[in-house]
């Protein structure tokens, strides 16, 4: 790692405070902590000790990093066409396959993709 004012110079440590490269020069030793100058002056006129930098990834890829079995807790996956539907739909709003259907032995709603019912046991 380089330092960040001076590129040629390789880096001794890391400020804490903003997480940046330091070579000899530029590093200030406060409280125990490596700071870059800008931190530690930022420090001694009053600022905040700390920044915090972080990234939110979007939605999309925070909800296929879910997997599967997460979406499913929050509704109903369609068997035909895989979108999420809300778990009390009968049918899919968007390909219109049947998400529920009732059970032959009990009559109770069951879900269409289940092989057993989980009232009676019967094969579906």
């Amino acid at each position: 790692m380089r330092c960040y004012e001076h590129r040629d110079l390789e880096a001794v440590g890391v400020c804490q405070s903003c997480g940046r490269g330091v070579c000899e020069n530029c590093q200030v030793m406060k409280r125990g902590q490596i700071l870059c100058q800008e931190c530690a002056e930022r420090i001694r006129t009053g600022g905040a000790w700390f920044t915090f930098r972080f990234h939110i990834p979007p939605f999309e890829q925070i909800w296929e990093e879910l997997g599967e079995a997460v979406r499913v807790s929050f509704g109903t996956i369609c068997p035909e066409c895989g979108r999420a539907v809300q778990p009390d739909f009968v049918a899919c709003p968007y390909c219109g396959a049947t998400l529920r259907k009732r059970c032959p032995n009990c009559e109770r709603r069951v879900r269409a993709n289940w092989r057993y019912c989980p009232h009676c046991g019967a094969s579906l």
